[in-house]
């Protein structure tokens, strides 16, 4: 802690840094903001970024991650890209039209997601083709880390 004014200042916790760092220049050196909801993603079967290669073709998974690119090129009919990231490494969503409209909301408003879907391998890449999202719980008294992505490029 620190003293100004004769007055004790309690120093931030880890979870307290990364969102100051993230808050003033948009990165961090320090931890990846999923590791914050690691254990929670654990204890909820979500599965990491680095795992999704071990899954089977065409099973459901569950991922959380956050959002580091949303992409809707004109000339694919409506489908919208994500590209997730965790602590371990990044990922493909693929939403099909009627899906994103049905999440739009929470797709375009959270940085960080709870995301169902089905994996689809081929010739080596990997891409989750969603069928739900869902917003990360609150961090306590911090509701989400201000990770800015790249849209819609």
């Amino acid at each position: 802690s620190t003293t100004l004014e004769g007055e004790n200042i309690p120093g931030m916790n880890e979870l307290e840094k990364t969102m100051a760092d993230y808050s003033i220049t948009g990165l961090s050196t320090g931890r990846h903001p999923m590791v914050y909801y690691r254990s929670w993603a654990k204890s909820h079967g979500l599965v990491a970024c680095c795992d999704l290669p071990f899954c089977e073709p065409d099973s459901i998974v569950k991922i959380a991650a956050g959002v580091i690119c949303r992409q809707q090129p004109g000339t694919a009919k409506g489908f919208v890209f994500l590209t997730i990231e965790d602590e371990f490494g990044t990922g493909n969503v693929i939403i099909k039209p009627n899906i994103f409209e049905r999440y739009r909301e929470v797709i375009l408003r959270h940085n960080f997601l709870w995301i169902r879907g089905r994996l689809q391998k081929e010739e080596g890449v990997l891409n989750i083709i969603a069928e739900s999202f869902k917003n990360l719980p609150s961090l306590g008294s911090i509701d989400e880390i201000p990770v800015v992505s790249r849209d819609f490029h």
